[in-house]
């Protein structure tokens, strides 16, 4: 057996729209094990979905993705991947605004 995820680890970040913070990371919840012969490990692929960008506030611990484990092209395994902290809310319109600029310039 690999080793995909060991328990609570940190996948990537997500682009947040309207917070304290403009990205949060991801991670998953639990840690995870795959079986693979020698010949899939040398093809073996992890794709992370999720949908974007974040509205804040976000809550740690809230699932907003998966994380796959692809072998020649199949998913072998799916795994949840939720927020591994929280991102407040910024009340300032003139902030929003700049974050939207960003997001319509640069992508989520």
């Amino acid at each position: 057996t690999v080793d995909v995820f060991d328990k609570d680890e940190i996948l990537a970040e997500a682009r947040v729209w309207g917070g304290t913070a403009n990205w949060v990371e991801l991670r998953t919840t639990k840690a995870f094990q795959v079986a693979l012969t020698p010949n899939e490990r040398k093809t073996v692929e992890m794709k992370l979905s999720y949908t974007g960008p974040l509205y804040a506030p976000v809550k740690a611990g809230v699932e907003v993705g998966q994380a796959r484990v692809i072998v020649g092209g199949r998913t072998v395994a799916e795994v949840p991947v939720v927020t591994a902290g929280e991102v407040l809310a910024v009340d300032s319109m003139f902030q929003k605004a700049l974050d939207s600029l960003a997001i319509m310039a640069l992508g989520g």
